[in-house]
Formats: C-alpha cells, sequence, structure tokens
C-alpha cells in the first residue's frame, strides 16, 4: 500500500532482555476496512523522491517455468519429490535498466509440525533460459521430519519502491517464526541482496 498514515500517541518501548531489548512499537492510525493489509509507513530525508520500480507487477500465478525451475532447486537440496510452493511472484525492474526481475517467495510450512520438504524461501531470478541468475535473498528447507512445529522464518513481500531516491528499489518484507518477528529492507547492490534493517524481535 502507498499514502499517508498518521502515528498514534508516542513510541513505547517494549522490550525485555537479551535480543528484544530495543524493540519499540509505534501504533498508527489504520484505514478499519483494510486492518488485514500491511502498512509501510516510512520517513526519511529523500521521502519525496521514492519511486516505485516499472514495471511492478504482482502475478496472480506464478510462471510454470518459474514453478520448474524451484523443483529442481529443492530436487538440487535432496528434496525427495519436491514440491515448491509459490505464494507471491513479483514482476519488475528493481534498477531500471530495462532487465525483469521476478521475485518469488516461497512458503511450504506444515501447521501443527515440520516436515521434509517445507521451505521458506525468497529469491529474485533475472534473465531467461541458460542466462538466467538466481540471486538468493534466503533460503530455509526442512530436511527432516519433526512432530515438533516449524522454526521456519516465513516472508510476506509487502512492498517494492525506492526508499532512498538512489533509483534501484529496495525489497522490504515483513517476516515471523515462531518465535518472534519482523520488517526488513533488502537492497540491491549490482551483484546481490544485502540486508540493510531490521525492525522487530529475534530477527
Amino acid at each position: 500500500m502507498q499514502g499517508k498514515v498518521i502515528s498514534i500517541g508516542k513510541p513505547r518501548h517494549e522490550g525485555g532482555e537479551g535480543e528484544c531489548s530495543d524493540l519499540w512499537r509505534q501504533d498508527l492510525s489504520l484505514n478499519q476496512g483494510k486492518t488485514k493489509d500491511h502498512l509501510v509507513a516510512l520517513f526519511s530525508q529523500f521521502s519525496e523522491r521514492a519511486v516505485l520500480p516499472k514495471p511492478l507487477e504482482l502475478m496472480d500465478e506464478p510462471l510454470s517455468d518459474h514453478v520448474e525451475f524451484m523443483r529442481k532447486f529443492l530436487a538440487g537440496r535432496d528434496i525427495p519429490n519436491p514440491q515448491p510452493k509459490i505464494v507471491q511472484s513479483v514482476r519488475t525492474d528493481l534498477d531500471g535498466d530495462g532487465q525483469v526481475e521476478y521475485v518469488l517467495n516461497l512458503v511450504r510450512v506444515g501447521k501443527t509440525k515440520a516436515r521434509i520438504g517445507d521451505h521458506s524461501i525468497l529469491i529474485v531470478l533475472r534473465g531467461e533460459g541458460a542466462a538466467r541468475q538466481a540471486f538468493i535473498i534466503q533460503e530455509e528447507i526442512e530436511i527432516s521430519a519433526s512432530k515438533y512445529p516449524s522454526t521456519l522464518w516465513v516472508n510476506d513481500i509487502v512492498a517494492i519502491l525506492d526508499m532512498n531516491g538512489d533509483g534501484t528499489a529496495e525489497i522490504i518484507t515483513q517476516g515471523a517464526y515462531l518465535y518472534g518477528g519482523g520488517w526488513e529492507v533488502i537492497r540491491w547492490d549490482g551483484n546481490g541482496f544485502e540486508h540493510v534493517l531490521f525492525c522487530g524481535c529475534d530477527g
């Protein structure tokens, strides 16, 4: 979502000890009709110049070629009968060079127990065929079954935009796992992806 949001009150400290000691929370005034949507509030001296990349398309269904590519990817991790589950597929051009990228978010996590082949993968594909390049932002795969719930970190892509006006878009995700969660900003540096900011607890 893109627009303005009003903060309510002052930020309050919610951290305890250790990894969560620096956790702060700021309440936001949200559209009550869209409370299930993510809303990203950004402020910086560059915010007036921040732009969305072109093209930027959230695809209804992943390309069959991408499903097959990820099936082979999982098979290469020794997963028997891999079944990739692409839950988000975004077509975009992160740096405006005319080369289209696909940001894929794969999530298959059991509700009550971990299963072999469950996965949480965030990956960017550039190019097609033999010239295709794959850049892994996050890769977590269950290689053994368990009677306990999965501890995979599960992402949701919530925004792709140029946060600092440098002409290259950042990927913003919201993620969580069994023991915590938070928001992250991921930047393309021309050669790969860099995790530049995390805001949350136990990430």
